[in-house]
Formats: structure tokens, sequence, C-alpha cells
């Protein structure tokens, strides 16, 4: 797939799993099978391994209009543009760190929830770390898995950006989530170690009795 110093090879996934334990890289001479541009059109794109989308040895263009992306590292800023395409990191619960920005304009962003964040920090649940800026502007989807049902006041810190903004099309799709109740579901930006932290918090619902009652009505 090499010519010379720069690589010309495209890669087409219509389907099916790539699974990727070292890197998916593009322009370097002396990696024969170096590719230039990757179409994801389908199936999912896996692994514990890097997705190259900067510097010398990128992937020059990631053409991602449909199916998954779950792979553990993302080296670049991810723009997430079509409907068909789904962001959830992987292992059940796993960890995709994006060094660079992320933009959800379309598709989804989904997060697995075995439990809530533990002591010391620790995540029974999807995670994204980002370094960069971050806009959700799309579908940012729970999924409760290993039998998990959410109780009032569980905590989930499920993403880290240097900054969060929440698009006016940004919606919350709980449709798969397992609760004990009808819960009001809070999110919130809180300080983080390297920016901001989108926060999910479950609150119990305040019946109108007692709203009333605190008005003095």
């Amino acid at each position: 797939y090499a010519s010379g110093n720069k690589s010309t090879g495209t890669f087409t996934q219509n389907g099916g799993t790539v699974v990727v334990n070292n890197r998916v890289r593009g322009d370097n001479a002396s990696n024969a099978k170096s590719i230039a541009t990757y179409n994801l059109a389908g199936g999912e794109l896996t692994g514990g391994g890097t997705l190259d989308l900067l510097g010398n040895n990128k992937v020059d263009t990631f053409n991602w209009t449909g199916g998954i992306v779950s792979i553990e590292n993302i080296d670049g800023n991810l723009n997430q543009t079509n409907a068909g395409t789904v962001l959830a990191p992987g292992n059940s619960a796993g960890l995709i760190g994006i060094d660079g920005d992320y933009n959800l304009d379309a598709g989804m962003l989904e997060i697995e929830i075995a439990g809530p964040c533990a002591e010391g920090g620790l995540h029974d649940h999807h995670f994204v770390d980002v370094s960069g800026d971050v806009v959700l502007d799309s579908v940012l989807k729970l999924v409760s898995i290993d039998g998990f049902v959410g109780q009032p006041f569980d905590m989930f810190q499920i993403l880290t950006g240097n900054s969060i903004t929440l698009g006016s099309n940004f919606s919350l799709d709980t449709s798969m989530f397992d609760a004990a109740v009808a819960f009001d579901y809070r999110l919130d930006l809180i300080d983080g170690v390297n920016g901001q932290v989108l926060k999910l918090s479950l609150h119990i619902p305040e019946p109108a009795s007692a709203t009333l009652c605190m008005l003095g009505l």
C-alpha cells in the first residue's frame, strides 16, 4: 500500500469486526501495510490499539459513515458527523482515550453501565477521556449491563475533557437503562483534574404536592 514516502492504500470496512492491538496508521514508508484512507461504513473497529489521526503516521482520511468505533486509543481529533455512527468504549465497561477534540454532531455516544462510581474514582461503566475540547450535540445513550439497576443518588462520571459543551440538539436516551424508579436524570459539568467532567446522577422526582407546600400554596 505504500508508494515512495506516501501511503496510498484504501481500506473499506462494511461489516464484521476489525480488532486492532497495535496501530492503524498511514504515512510511513517503512510500513508496507500503511493506509491513506479508512472507510468505516459498518461493523466495528475495536481492540486495545490506536487509530492514528495525527502526525506523520496518521491515516490521512477517516471516513466514518456507519458502524461502531470502540478502539481504546485515538490520536487526533474525532468528528462524528453521520447518523449511523456509534462511539462505544469496548470491554464492557471500557475506556476510550481521545488525544484531541471530540465533536458529536450526529450519531450516538453509547455508555454501558454496570455500576456507579466507586471510591477512589474507579469506574464500573464506560468512560471517555478527551484531552481537548468536547461538543456533544446529538444522542448520549445509557445502556445497563450485567443486570445493573440504577438506584437513587447513583452517580456516574462518564466523560472528561478540557472543556465540555452540550449543544442545542443534545439529548439523553435512557430507553435501555434499567432503573428502580422513574428518575430525574441530571447532567452537571464539574471541575476535573485536567478540565471538566460530565457527571450523571439519578434523583427521585419531587412530588407535586411537596413542591406546592414548599411554595406555600
